[in-house]
């Protein structure tokens, strides 16, 4: 392969000793905003692209990987999810995958970072496909650590985690921490679902998931961590599900059943097959997960460094 000078590409840094480049076609916008750097692309590779901080947060070709194993295991987990939390989510892709679910009576998505919506909004209405504007949406503009802080005990179903990872100067990082996950317990009704992004879970960067998979233990009484390997960031990626009560991943037939009667539209990646696949940890994950790690806390939460994913 070769790399012509004249051409564009986007150089994304994802982890320590390596960078990937893709061919960029077209910018469509870029800024600084009060929070992080904004570029919205065009990718020969993957089509559209949201990138934050110089890395890919969701491309066209394949955001419905990432979007779908990271609402459809709570929602599901839940018994009946009415009252739906989406924290961070600034393209509008996993409010869709939330306002899919028939059950839905509320869903509040609350994102600290009113340009960037903004330019999700026009620049990729194929990710959010009218979902700000649906009549269950309430979408609002604040530090979503504050927001949950702020709501009744039980008045939640599930709270659904998509935010970016925390880097020093950004804005996430008491969003992983003992203390956080505290609260989002509290606002939780009985049998309420919290799911989370986690980071890489990878065989060479995988500890801010470890790390993660015991915090949320140390709050909930069930925990269920997945993985599942995205293209456009040229990773295996991590997920963290866990529960109040009695919530739990249904049998098979069940995921089945449920997906056909209370999801509207097709998905395209998870099903009960799926959903099997993503729960079944590599060796190396599950052992790491055998060994002791100290719960990220708000007076050490965690910190990857620049240009780590």
């Amino acid at each position: 392969m070769s790399f012509s000078s004249d051409q564009d590409y986007l150089v994304d840094q994802s982890k320590q000793g390596e960078t990937i480049l893709l061919r960029v076609s077209k910018r469509l916008c870029a800024a600084q905003t009060k929070f992080q750097q904004v570029q919205l692309i065009e990718t020969e590779a993957y089509g559209r692209a949201l990138v934050l901080d110089g890395s890919i947060q969701a491309a066209a070709a394949d955001e419905f990987i990432y979007h779908e194993s990271l609402v459809h295991p709570a929602m599901l987990a839940s018994a009946k999810p009415a009252r739906v939390a989406v924290l961070g989510g600034g393209e509008g892709a996993t409010l869709r995958e939330v306002l899919r679910h028939q059950t839905v009576r509320q869903a509040t998505m609350i994102d600290i970072d009113q340009e960037v919506v903004a330019f999700c909004r026009q620049y990729l209405p194929t990710f959010h496909q009218g979902a700000f504007d649906d009549p269950r949406t309430t979408l609002l503009y604040q530090d979503a650590r504050a927001w949950i802080s702020a709501q009744a005990e039980g008045s939640l179903d599930v709270v659904i985690v998509d935010i970016t990872e925390p880097l020093e100067d950004g804005p996430a990082r008491l969003l992983f921490t003992k203390e956080f996950y505290q609260l989002v317990h509290r606002a939780l009704a009985e049998n309420g679902v919290i799911e989370i992004q986690a980071g890489p879970a990878d065989p060479v960067q995988h500890s801010l998931f470890a790390r993660l998979v015991k915090t949320i233990e140390s709050v909930f009484g069930w925990v269920q961590p997945m993985v599942t390997y995205i293209p456009s960031y040229a990773d295996q990626w991590g997920f963290i599900l866990a529960g109040r009560g009695q919530a739990a991943i249904p049998p098979a037939a069940e995921i089945k059943a449920r997906l056909a009667q209370q999801v509207d539209g097709q998905l395209r990646h998870y099903d009960a097959e799926a959903q099997a696949h993503i729960r079944n940890l590599p060796l190396y994950l599950r052992q790491s997960l055998n060994e002791q790690f100290e719960p990220f806390m708000d007076q050490d939460p965690p910190l990857l460094a620049p240009g780590i994913r």
